[in-house]
């Protein structure tokens, strides 16, 4: 009982470091794009607000599904909460969504014991990253503005693979909901076309949520 104990609190403790480091691997990576972006004024501070918001979020996560959950699943499902607001931080900030945490959400996505199969994985990252290139590409024939960033594409395929094609349908739906409401509170009550909108950042919390819910109610 002893031994089964002590490798049960060992589990959790590795979870916990392999989690803690995707976050702060989220925080720390696009150091350079923010100096660029903010010709290094306001870098270090938003690299405080990323590591925080980052760890914050993945500790939390941790803490409250490691019981139920197991430290194999929970970690990987904290580690993405801890992405996602890393990502929120960087375009909420500078509209922009490093590559890198796309290619974290992707691999957290490919983690056996979270994910749905490579079936499933290709099906999500198709349909989201799809959907959003038809909008993009129907925006720019119709009234020739590119309504989304490449980035925004990339991030809803690493989304898709990371929750499945049916949930992705709702992240985006969620997504563009918040969207909607942001730019009539930010406009007071009119949709401004040219206002740019930090789309990755609507679509945290509801990724968070569905992608908590596929694995809580598969």
């Amino acid at each position: 009982m002893l031994a089964v104990g002590r490798e049960a609190s060992s589990s959790i403790v590795w979870g916990g470091a392999a989690a803690t480091l995707f976050a702060l691997a989220a925080a720390l990576a696009p150091w350079r794009l923010l100096a660029e972006l903010t010709m290094g004024r306001e870098a270090p501070r938003s690299l405080v607000w990323m590591v925080v918001a980052g760890l914050a979020v993945t500790w939390t996560s941790y803490a409250a599904s490691v019981g139920f959950l197991g430290p194999m699943v929970a970690w990987p499902l904290a580690a993405a909460g801890g992405v996602l607001a890393c990502m929120a931080c960087v375009d909420l900030k500078c509209f922009v969504i490093p590559d890198v945490h796309v290619g974290l959400l992707i691999v957290l996505a490919l983690w056996r014991p979270i994910g749905l199969g490579w079936t499933s994985v290709a099906a999500g990252a198709a349909v989201g990253a799809g959907l959003l290139l038809a909008v993009r590409w129907v925006f720019a024939r119709v009234r020739n503005v590119e309504a989304l960033g490449l980035g925004d594409v990339k991030l809803i395929g690493a989304l898709g693979a990371l929750v499945g094609p049916r949930s992705i349908l709702w992240v985006i739906v969620a997504t563009s909901a918040i969207g909607v409401a942001w730019g009539l509170i930010l406009n007071k009550g009119r949709i401004d076309r040219a206002q740019p909108a930090p789309f990755g950042a609507f679509a945290a919390i509801p990724a968070a949520v569905v992608g908590a819910l596929a694995i809580l109610l598969p």
